[in-house]
């Protein structure tokens, strides 16, 4: 069992700068098979630097507070507070 607080996973903020708060938990937690990071994005910040996919994984996104702006293929769905959404494998986004 390994268990770890938010605050005190090490903030790793992206080169880019495409956002301020990005705490690699899976990394703290030492899991193999299952990634999770938690963003802190002030308004125009993105958790990535553009339209992307993964093709080995899905990906989902809980919003616990705010709104989160999604650019897909087919249109930009918003994300709010108490919200989750979930991106297929092969399916491109940029949040």
């Amino acid at each position: 069992m390994e268990k770890v607080a938010i605050e005190d996973v090490e903030n790793e903020v992206n080169p880019m700068r495409f956002h301020s708060v990005r705490r690699p938990v899976s990394r703290a937690l030492g899991t193999e098979h299952f990634a999770m990071n938690y963003f802190e994005l002030e308004p125009g910040e993105s958790f990535s630097g553009g339209m992307h996919t993964h093709h080995d994984q899905e990906e989902v996104f809980y919003v616990q507070e705010g709104t989160a702006t999604f650019e897909t293929p087919d249109g930009e769905p918003v994300v709010r507070e108490g919200e989750l959404i979930r991106f297929a494998p092969g399916e491109y986004q940029k949040g």
